[in-house]
């Protein structure tokens, strides 16, 4: 099926630029992030929108635009929502890469979309344990060609091979970039994102996400089935690397809600993790 035929969509100025335009929209938050630690962060949808425009801009001194494939494959920090929203700025096709993959499935679905760029980070933590990243992405990047761009974020602190002209560390580039990043001129029907089955049946089988279906059906789902409005908090228990990742994103981004994001496991350091979430953050829905 073609949707909005003729049309032309960047899906971002929907989940950003639209709250700008009152006051009181762009001081809700529009993310939380909570660290498996405890500590969290909060960006209402002026500072998320200024972080996006950045992040889009450090992309593009890096080379990276319309069309080209780019892997996230990241912890659930504030970085990674950044950089969904960023690629999608400037046309960039989004995979999302589960963040417990090993080397051979990162480099199976990169080699499959043929990808240009990988954003990753150091590690992140897992019940109290640090789960490496970037070593892991190095090893699933000495099997692929394509990559020419690599972006790390530093997250959780520990020292990793830097390869000098493909390797970049997202606070040298990144928070240096203006804020005022224009939006790719793409076609409604313009590809967003690759989201790939965990191929349990044999080789993974991408699916193509266009900048109309994608986030308008999200926004749909999260609408008519939770009942997500304006200033709700949203709470999904997934990695980006699945559908409901980038769901939780888009969904809570187009309605004006607030999105929490969570690093850890959903049982550390006790059951009650969740709960806890909960009533810290004033969630309105979880699933």
């Amino acid at each position: 099926p073609v949707w909005c035929p003729g049309g032309r969509l960047n899906i971002t100025t929907s989940c950003l630029d639209r709250w700008l335009e009152s006051p009181d929209s762009a001081s809700r938050p529009a993310l939380i992030a909570e660290l498996e630690d405890g500590s969290t962060r909060c960006l209402t949808y002026a500072q998320l929108a200024t972080d996006v425009g950045r992040c889009a801009n450090a992309l593009r001194d890096l080379e990276l635009g319309l069309g080209d494939r780019v892997g996230l494959y990241m912890p659930m920090t504030v970085e990674i929502v950044v950089a969904l929203l960023a690629l999608a700025r400037i046309g960039a096709v989004v995979l999302p890469l589960f963040s417990g993959f090993g080397a051979g499935a990162v480099a199976q679905r990169l080699a499959d979309a043929g990808a240009k760029g990988l954003i990753t980070a150091d590690g992140f933590s897992r019940k109290g344990t640090h789960v490496p990243l970037k070593s892991v992405a190095d090893e699933a990047l000495t099997k692929i060609a394509s990559v020419e761009t690599v972006l790390v974020v530093r997250h959780a602190g520990v020292t990793v091979d830097m390869l000098t002209g493909r390797d970049h560390w997202w606070h040298d580039v990144v928070p240096q970039a203006s804020p005022d990043a224009a939006p790719a001129d793409t076609a409604a029907e313009d590809p967003l994102m690759i989201i790939y089955t965990s191929g349990p049946t044999g080789p993974p089988k991408g699916a193509v996400h266009t900048h109309c279906g994608f986030p308008v059906k999200a926004a749909q789902d999260m609408c008519f089935g939770t009942d997500v409005h304006p200033g709700d908090r949203v709470y999904w228990v997934t990695d980006m690397g699945w559908m409901m990742g980038p769901w939780l994103i888009f969904g809570a981004a187009l309605l004006g809600a607030t999105a929490l994001v969570y690093e850890g496991a959903p049982d550390w350091p006790g059951p009650d993790r969740l709960w806890a979430m909960a009533q810290r953050h004033r969630l309105t829905q979880m699933g």
